[in-house]
C-alpha cells in the first residue's frame, strides 16, 4: 500500500513496526500481511498505531486519511478520520498515531490501492459568545477527547544496503540516545567480521536531528605500521556533545587479518579538517566468540578500523675486525628495532658477498630493540657483509704464504664460511632460529668432495702417472 501526503505532513513508522516501513525515497509503505501476525480473513482486524503523522506547519491543521477501499478505515489520535468532514485537528509540530481497521467479512477480494494522508489549515474555532479564537496547544492537551501519545524517541529506516538514517524529533539536550545499527558490517563478512552494534549520541540541543550511517571505503590511515580494514561514515545534522561507537569483533576475523589480539586493533577518526585522530578502544564484553569494543569521541565523521602492525628493521650493523687472517673469523653485529604499533617477529639474513651464511630471529614489542651477532669466516679477498639488507662493512681475508687460504687442502678459499649459530646475541628476544645445521653440514661435505677432486686433477697434470 503506497502512500501520498498533503502539504506540511511527515509520515513516520511506529518503532519496530512490522506493518509500516520507510523506503530509500522517504515514502511510507504499509504491508498488512495475511496470517497470524497480520490481516485476518473474514474478520475485522484493528492495527493500532501503525504509523505516526507529524504536522510541520506553523498553524493548526485538519488531518484525515483515505484509501482505495471502503473496507479500510483510519483513526488519527484515536478519533475516526476518514474524510474531509471527519477530520482530526493537529497542532504545529504535533505527532499523532494513525490506526488502521480492515473489514474482510464481506469475503470480497481486498484491493486497498493507494493511501493518502490529507491536511489543510484549520479554520478558527467559534467560542460560545460568537467571538473567534485559535485553539491553543494548552486546550488541545487538556481536551478530554485527546489521547496522549508516546512518540518513539528514535525512528530508524534503511536508506541503502549498507546505510541507515535515524530521526530524533524531540531530543533532550545532554540526554544520550542509543541508535541500534543492527550489526552493520564495517570490515569482513557478517558472520566473520567486525560489525557496528550501536552508536550513542548526546545531542547538544533539543533541536530535531537526523543521523546518517553508511559503510564506506576505508581510506589509508597515515603511517606504515597501520593497515586499514574497514570504515563507516556517520553524519549528524546538528551538533553533538559526545558520541560512542560500539563494535563487535569476531575471533575468526582476527585470524583472517592476522591480528593476534583485539589490543592490536585501533579506531581512527578522520575529522572534517582532514586531520586524523585515534579513538581509544576498550574491551567491554566477550560473548559467542567475539569481543565487544567501545570508543568515545567528541563528534561524528568517518571512522576507520585498522590493524596495528609491527615494523622491525635493522637500524645499525657492523663487522669487526675489518681484516682477518686466512684461518680467522670476524664478528657481525646488528641492532634491530620495532618502530611499529604491535609486537612482531622477524628473521634477518646475514650475507657475505651476497650469499646467506646465517640467520637471526628476534621477537620485539612495539618500540623495543635487540642486538644480534654472528661469526663469519670467508675465503681470501675482500667481502661485503650485510644484515637484513643493511651493509655492515667489508672484511678482508689474507691469503697464506702459498697464495691459498690457510688450513687443510680440503678447504676452498673462495667459498664464504658460514656461522655455526652458537654465538650468544646481546639483548636477543628469542633463541636464534632458521639455521639448518644438517643442511649446512651436507653442503660442507659436498664442497669437500669437489675440492679433493680438483686437487687430484692438479697433481696428475703436474706429471704424475
Amino acid at each position: 500500500m503506497d502512500t501520498t501526503t498533503g502539504d506540511g505532513v511527515e509520515l513516520l513508522p511506529a518503532e519496530d513496526s512490522q506493518y509500516a516501513t520507510v523506503g530509500p525515497d522517504g515514502e511510507l509503505a504499509l504491508d498488512l500481511t495475511p496470517g497470524d501476525a497480520g490481516l485476518n480473513p473474514g474478520a475485522v482486524t484493528d492495527f493500532g498505531a501503525v504509523f505516526y503523522v507529524r504536522y510541520t506547519g506553523d498553524q493548526y491543521a485538519e488531518v484525515w486519511v483515505t484509501a482505495g477501499s471502503e473496507a479500510v478505515s483510519f483513526a488519527v489520535d484515536g478519533q475516526p478520520a476518514g474524510s474531509a468532514a471527519q477530520n482530526v485537528r493537529v497542532g504545529p509540530d504535533e505527532v499523532v498515531p494513525v490506526s488502521v481497521r480492515v473489514d474482510t467479512t464481506s469475503g470480497d477480494d481486498l484491493d486497498v490501492g493507494g493511501l493518502t494522508v490529507h491536511s489543510r489549515v484549520a479554520e478558527p474555532e467559534r467560542e460560545a459568545d460568537g467571538q473567534t479564537a485559535e485553539r491553543t496547544a494548552e486546550t488541545t492537551t487538556d481536551s478530554t477527547d485527546t489521547t496522549e501519545v508516546s512518540v518513539p524517541a528514535v525512528q530508524r529506516r534503511g536508506t541503502a544496503a549498507d546505510g541507515l538514517t535515524f530521526t530524533m524529533l524531540t531530543p533532550t539536550a545532554g540526554d544520550a540516545l542509543t541508535l541500534d545499527t543492527d550489526g552493520m558490517v564495517v570490515a569482513g563478512e557478517p558472520e566473520r567480521g567486525a560489525v557496528l552494534e550501536s552508536l550513542t549520541v548526546t545531542p547538544a540541543s533539543g533541536e530535531g536531528m537526523t543521523v546518517d550511517v553508511e559503510r564506506t571505503a576505508a581510506d589509508p590511515v597515515p603511517g606504515e605500521a597501520v593497515e586499514s580494514l574497514g570504515a563507516v561514515r556517520v553524519d549528524a545534522s546538528t551538533d553533538v556533545d559526545a558520541a560512542t561507537v560500539r563494535l563487535a569483533v569476531d575471533d575468526a576475523f582476527l585470524a583472517d587479518v592476522a591480528v593476534d589480539d583485539v589490543d592490536d586493533l585501533s579506531l581512527y577518526r578522520h575529522g572534517g579538517d582532514g586531520e586524523w585522530s585515534e579513538v581509544s578502544l576498550s574491551a567491554v564484553a566477550e560473548r559467542n566468540g567475539s569481543t565487544v569494543l567501545e570508543g568515545s569521541t567528541g563528534g561524528f565523521s568517518t571512522f576507520v578500523l585498522a590493524a596495528d602492525r609491527p615494523t622491525i628493521g635493522v637500524s645499525a650493523a657492523s663487522v669487526s675486525p675489518a681484516t682477518v687472517s686466512a684461518d680467522g673469523s670476524a664478528t657481525v653485529s646488528a641492532t634491530l628495532r620495532n618502530d611499529g604499533q604491535a609486537a612482531g617477529e622477524r628473521t634477518v639474513p646475514v650475507t657475505v658477498g651476497g650469499e646467506v651464511v646465517a640467520e637471526r630471529t628476534v621477537v620485539l614489542e612495539a618500540g623495543e630493540t635487540a642486538t644480534v651477532t654472528a661469526s663469519v669466516s670467508p675465503g681470501p679477498g675482500e667481502h661485503t657483509v650485510s644484515v637484513g639488507g643493511v651493509e655492515a662493512g667489508t672484511v678482508s681475508v689474507a691469503a697464506d704464504k702459498d697464495g691459498e687460504a690457510g688450513g687443510s687442502d680440503e678447504s676452498d678459499g673462495d667459498a664464504p664460511a658460514t656461522d655455526s649459530g652458537d654465538e650468544p646475541a646481546e639483548n636477543v628476544q628469542s633463541e636464534p632460529a632458521g639455521f639448518d645445521f644438517e643442511t649446512l653440514a651436507g653442503a660442507g661435505v659436498a664442497v669437500a668432495v669437489v675440492v679433493v677432486g680438483v686437487g687430484a686433477l692438479r697433481r696428475r697434470r703436474g706429471g704424475e702417472p
